[in-house]
């Protein structure tokens, strides 16, 4: 059985075809893979309501409050090697970078493809692991791994998306075309995930044998 939430009105600053907007991929991705269903209504003038039905559990939540690291595992998980991190969702962006620093490890950050591209070009030293969104306007994150590890081949890459299943190769400004392309060696987070996991994560395809 389903029960339903409401979300009575969203709206976005963006402009038609520029963006991705609220990031409803990224819901609808974990709101079907966890077994539910969004459904939408909009009207001009009036708003847009979301319905999201997710499985109904009888199940009681447990809180299991999370244990911090200890100094041993927090040092294996750090790094002082140069991510390049794109994605246009600030806050996620602010966020991921925020957590490499922390962990000792050199950014650089880019809002979408294009500009990810120049920063490279800017960039005279080295670029360890490339930290992308699989969606952003403009081109997605697989083209750009590619056209970036043209001229720097050695450099790892680590997709991150609302789709814990499936990466969405290619999207229209309407709706997000989904292909089952997780082929066997891409390194794939899904989202929403915890800092703890992205600094694990990271160090682990940073530390990959190829």
């Amino acid at each position: 059985m389903l029960s339903h939430a409401v979300i009575p009105y969203t709206f976005t600053t963006k402009k038609p075809g520029q963006g991705t907007g609220l990031g409803l991929s990224t819901v609808y991705g974990i709101v079907t893979h966890n077994g539910g269903n969004i459904h939408v209504h909009s009207e001009v003038g009036r708003g847009t309501t979301f319905e999201i039905y997710l499985p109904r559990t009888e199940q009681a939540e447990t809180d299991v409050p999370s244990k911090p690291l200890s100094p041993l595992d927090a040092a294996l998980v750090c790094g002082v090697e140069t991510i390049l991190v794109a994605g246009d969702d600030e806050i996620v962006r602010h966020s991921m970078v925020n957590v490499l620093k922390a962990h000792g490890y050199q950014t650089l950050v880019a809002q979408d493809g294009q500009e990810a591209l120049l920063v490279n070009e800017r960039h005279d030293g080295s670029i360890h692991l490339l930290l992308t969104d699989v969606v952003m306007p403009g081109m997605d994150g697989r083209e750009l791994a590619e056209r970036l590890q043209r001229g720097r081949p050695e450099m790892r890459v680590l997709y991150v998306s609302g789709y814990a299943d499936r990466i969405p190769w290619g999207h229209t400004d309407d709706a997000i075309v989904g292909h089952d392309v997780l082929e066997s060696g891409v390194a794939f987070l899904p989202k929403p995930f915890t800092p703890e996991r992205l600094a694990q994560q990271v160090r682990a395809v940073l530390d990959e044998e190829v």
